[in-house]
């Protein structure tokens, strides 16, 4: 996650399509050749020319006497030669990271967010442009700001600051958070740092200056509405999925990031993939509405809808390999699963498809968007056993 970005409120083992493979026709005793039926428009991540870190090194900072030092440290060293880091980051031009020893700071950390960067450049006057400074704070410290305090308004972040020279700086801070109760990824301490770290180192290598240069940090117009739910960086594109949180091999928790080959491909554009077939559906938006992105105004495909007023657009099934059965998909309007009224109701032709089906998806507007908002927000979502597994973001204009 970058620092304050905003929010209102989806190892590659992909697996190729099975070329080749039948499926029954509509025709007893005939078969035709399977195909995927990928969507014409898939988020992509925008490069913004910012550079990424090729060779990126990270340089672990820890306070006195931290009782998981020893273990982020190992964690490090096997994330560093994994597969799940090569899987994740390669694709972008990121190679293996080189670890630094560790620093140890005996002084009091810093109090707010604001105090943060000058609190970083004390500690590190000469900032190589290649390296992650990565802030790790102990047990029960808080950091506050006027986002929110950290653990409540957010579970780590990475930012750009400056050395005493001027020259760019790029940190990670790493609040200590208990595991989320909302969800069941996380069993200790040390699984969610290490699920929070991953996001952020792999953001911090595709991303690192967030403030100046960006790089990977926006996605294409067609998709404008990712960069603000669920966020515009490979980790946050993936973070509201129930599958993206895994234990790799190696025995430490992480998060999948986002992959525009996969989702260019029609497979799961969470990586490392499971092993199991991808399941989604994609709405199909053809109103252009202005929204605002980290450039300025731009154009992307949405709905436009006054209160009282319906649209009916199609929603297009996909998988990767072929289904036995149908699969559900599942609609929500964000203001009423974020405890406010619903601004949008729904009404389907059906709600359940296998891939080729197009199904047709009533959207109408209850209730104008919440103050200082410009619109609305809704979520396509499949699930399997294991949870969420793809998530759409539609939008709604005024």
């Amino acid at each position: 996650m970058k620092k304050l970005a905003a929010v209102l409120f989806v190892l590659v083992g992909c697996g190729d399509n099975i070329q080749g493979s039948t499926e029954v026709g509509p025709d007893a005793g005939t078969t035709a050749p399977w195909k995927e039926a990928v969507p014409s428009s898939v988020p992509q991540l925008v490069d913004l020319g910012g550079g990424v870190l090729a060779q990126p090194k990270i340089q672990p900072i820890f306070f006195a006497n931290d009782p998981l030092q020893a273990q982020v440290e190992d964690f490090l060293a096997k994330i560093a030669v994994s597969q799940y880091w090569t899987t994740a980051a390669s694709e972008y031009g990121v190679g293996a990271p080189v670890v630094l020893p560790t620093i140890i700071v005996h002084d009091a950390p810093p109090a707010t967010d604001d105090v943060l960067p000058q609190w970083m450049t004390q500690h590190v006057p000469t900032a190589d442009p290649n390296t992650i400074y990565s802030l790790f704070l102990g047990d029960g410290v808080v950091l506050g700001g006027q986002q929110g305090n950290s653990c409540e308004a957010y579970g780590a972040f990475h930012d750009e600051g400056v050395d005493s020279h001027g020259n760019s700086l790029v940190y990670a801070l790493m609040p200590r958070c208990e595991p989320s109760p909302q969800f069941d990824h996380a069993q200790t301490k040390l699984d969610e740092l290490t699920i929070s770290f991953s996001h952020e180192l792999l953001e911090a290598v595709t991303d690192p200056r967030v403030e100046t240069t960006p790089a990977f940090g926006d996605v294409d117009d067609d998709h404008a509405i990712l960069a603000i739910m669920p966020g515009a960086e490979v980790g946050d594109l993936c973070e509201y999925l129930d599958t993206a949180y895994i234990r790799d091999p190696s025995g430490y928790m992480v998060q999948r990031t986002w992959s525009n080959a996969a989702a260019k491909a029609g497979h799961d554009p969470c990586v490392p993939a499971p092993a199991t077939t991808y399941i989604s559906a994609a709405p199909v938006f053809t109103d252009p509405v202005s929204i605002d992105g980290f450039t300025g105004p731009r154009t992307t495909k949405a709905l436009k809808l006054a209160v009282g007023a319906s649209k009916t657009i199609e929603v297009d099934v996909f998988s990767d390999t072929p289904t036995p059965d149908a699969f559900d998909i599942q609609v929500d309007d964000s203001a009423a699963l974020s405890g406010g009224p619903a601004e949008l109701t729904f009404t389907w032709d059906k709600s359940s498809g296998k891939n080729g089906d197009k199904l047709h998806l009533t959207v109408t507007r209850a209730t104008a968007p919440a103050q200082g908002s410009p619109g609305s927000i809704f979520t396509l979502s499949t699930k399997t056993a294991a949870g969420t597994v793809s998530q759409w973001i539609g939008y709604v204009a005024q």
